[in-house]
């Protein structure tokens, strides 16, 4: 079940007001040294200093991917992906809104990672039905296009950039809140995204995700009725607090950690009778 509950305007307001806090994500996945404030400025198209000139592009052309997002929301699909990735990635990444036809690698905090080689039919249907999949909620849907689509590296680069604007489409299309990761959670959030890319088993990144990163907030207002009160502020500092300082597990517990840390259960299959 969704966390969030809003009608589209006011679902649309939400993410246009957000924007700031989805760029800086992709600001800090690059190790752009810029502020929350600086981020603004620059969706503002105010003057800005001290920000090298290539970084307020790279800011900028995420700008127009999320401006993108909003204009297509509803009928988004695999073509819209790639469209998405070229407005983010342009001026940035080698054959923007192109899928990647080399090996790839992306560096962890466990290595180089070597993402899997990319079957357009394979990527076009994964995405889809993913993003289609009546049996899924928005928010799990968000976390789950996030973090499939980081971890499968469809394109060159800008993959995680792509991806957090990615998953804000099944919150847009069910009034269910704004994706972004708060800063205080990027760290601890990366290391679960690089034990994802190697063991291949996203239950903890997403419960994680629809956690920390399904927000109401835009940085200065929450929209849900029931956050309309002075203590909350502090509440949910202090629960992302948790998260930075005791990872998943202040979280979501330790009995729950462990849960979607167990090997998942396969239950064995008998296979056709052989005769002898």
């Amino acid at each position: 079940m969704n966390k969030f509950k809003f009608d589209q305007q006011t679902e649309e307001l939400l993410y246009k007001k957000s924007i700031p806090n989805i760029l800086h994500d992709g600001a800090q996945f690059e190790d752009i040294p810029i502020t929350l404030l600086q981020t603004q400025e620059i969706v503002n198209n105010s003057p800005i200093n001290g920000i090298k000139p290539d970084d307020v592009v790279t800011v900028h052309n995420m700008h127009m991917g999320a401006k993108y997002v909003l204009e297509h929301y509803k009928d988004f699909d695999f073509e819209n992906l790639k469209e998405l990735h070229a407005y983010t990635g342009a001026d940035d990444t080698v054959n923007a809104g192109q899928l990647r036809k080399g090996v790839g690698a992306v560096q962890t905090t466990r290595g180089e990672f070597t993402p899997d080689r990319v079957y357009e039919q394979l990527a076009q249907e994964n995405f889809e039905n993913l993003l289609n999949d009546p049996q899924l909620d928005g928010d799990t849907k968000a976390a789950k296009v996030f973090s499939s689509l980081s971890r499968a590296q469809l394109f060159n680069d800008t993959n995680k950039r792509t991806a957090v604007l990615a998953a804000n489409i099944p919150l847009l299309r069910e009034g269910a809140g704004v994706f972004y990761i708060p800063e205080p959670a990027m760290e601890n959030t990366l290391q679960l995204m690089s034990d994802y890319y190697w063991n291949n088993d996203d239950r903890l990144l997403v419960a994680v995700l629809k956690d920390v990163a399904i927000n109401d907030y835009d940085g200065k207002t929450f929209y849900d009725p029931k956050h309309d009160y002075y203590e909350y502020a502090d509440e949910y500092k202090k629960h992302i607090n948790l998260f930075k300082g005791l990872n998943a597990k202040g979280i979501l517990g330790k009995e729950k950690v462990q849960e979607l840390t167990r090997p998942p259960y396969f239950p064995e299959q008998s296979g056709p009778e052989i005769k002898r």
